[in-house]
């Protein structure tokens, strides 16, 4: 560590928090390292996801600057794809969670985010509404955008 976190004393302190995180994990029935990650979906990951959806719906609007109409549904699949499975595995983190908290067992955890996904395919328009998108002669916009002429 540098001299300056020297000053600090900051590897007294990280080792002090990683003695206390290990008690809480082994206090709480948690080993170190369990299923090597997180335990709760992560506020960052479902804010990616959220932004890669509204460029999927949007794609000439939110997104990327260098998209071409010619390449538009090449785009819109690969990213739906993308945020689908992320959106799935912070499902099932969530999932995880709430069976080791309750009644649910990992199998029935497994099995349920396995299962038929139809229920759960994306309706674009009930999505474009649920991000403040209203459809207006034809366009889709946030309310109080500027209208295009």
């Amino acid at each position: 560590m540098s001299e300056r976190s020297s000053h600090w004393q900051l590897q007294t302190i990280v080792s002090q928090l990683r003695s206390a995180r290990d008690e809480w994990r082994a206090q709480n029935g948690r080993a170190s390292g369990e299923q090597g990650g997180r335990e709760l979906p992560s506020r960052a990951a479902m804010a990616e996801i959220l932004e890669a959806l509204c460029g999927a719906l949007f794609p000439m609007r939110l997104g990327p600057v260098d998209l071409r109409e010619e390449s538009e549904d090449f785009y819109v699949g690969h990213t739906l794809d993308v945020a689908l499975n992320a959106l799935l595995a912070q499902a099932r983190l969530e999932l995880r969670y709430a069976a080791r908290h309750g009644a649910r067992g990992e199998t029935e955890v497994e099995a349920r985010t396995h299962s038929d996904h139809s229920g759960l395919r994306p309706r674009p328009a009930r999505l474009a509404q649920s991000v403040g998108y209203r459809r207006v002669g034809g366009l889709s916009r946030r309310p109080g955008s500027a209208q295009r002429r």
